[in-house]
């Protein structure tokens, strides 16, 4: 099947998503909620644009399903979650959700982006024998920065930058952003992996987990 024998219904649905996720990041970048100017900004657009990316990666796996050599090979389960858990971080970023969910029910705001967490650690167990070592790599590194992340801002109770030369950055937030990239390269590297896999491996069972 080609793109040009997809009805109008089979092409919003194949639109949806990857739109979905851009549209938070341009809302974001339109009302300034995320800045422009400065490095501190930066960092953190270019966190939802690293989130963009995996949430799209995620989304491709479930369109590839339907095609042949693909059909019947690939399994979808997981990348539908690791969907969902992009589109929620982007929403977070995007708009701040969890800062303001913090003060909200003053609490620190570190306590909803660990249930962020949680939910990641979810998936990760239920499907931890599907992964390539390379994407538990990747994780690892993404493991460590973000703790450091979450845990200066715990400690220090506010955000914390540094210079260099006549530069400021947020610590936290380049620390996020390169968890973030190398979370979403390990995600990269484990759909390049499945979509090889599925064709040069004969079609097993049922494509869906």
């Amino acid at each position: 099947m080609t793109l040009g024998q997809l009805s109008p219904r089979q092409l919003l649905a194949l639109a949806w998503a990857p739109g979905l996720i851009y549209s938070g990041y341009a809302i974001a970048r339109l009302n300034g909620i995320q800045g422009e100017t400065d490095l501190v900004g930066i960092s953190g657009v270019m966190r939802i644009v690293f989130l963009a990316f995996g949430g799209s990666v995620a989304y491709l796996l479930v369109i590839l399903a339907v095609w042949e050599p693909f059909k019947s090979r690939l399994r979808t389960g997981m990348w539908h979650a690791f969907m969902a858990w992009s589109l929620a971080m982007i929403i977070d970023d995007s708009f701040m959700v969890h800062e303001q969910l913090g003060a909200w029910l003053e609490i620190t705001d570190s306590i909803p982006m660990l249930l962020l967490g949680v939910w990641l650690l979810i998936i990760l167990v239920i499907h931890r024998t599907r992964f390539v070592a390379t994407f538990w790599g990747c994780f690892a590194g993404f493991s460590v920065l973000a703790a450091i992340a979450v845990l200066s801002d715990v400690i220090t109770g506010r955000e914390g930058t540094f210079m260099v030369g006549t530069f400021e950055f947020d610590y936290e937030m380049v620390c996020e952003c390169a968890a973030v990239f190398l979370f979403v390269a390990g995600l990269a590297i484990q759909a390049t992996t499945e979509i090889r896999a599925a064709v040069t491996v004969p079609p097993q069972g049922s494509a869906s987990d």
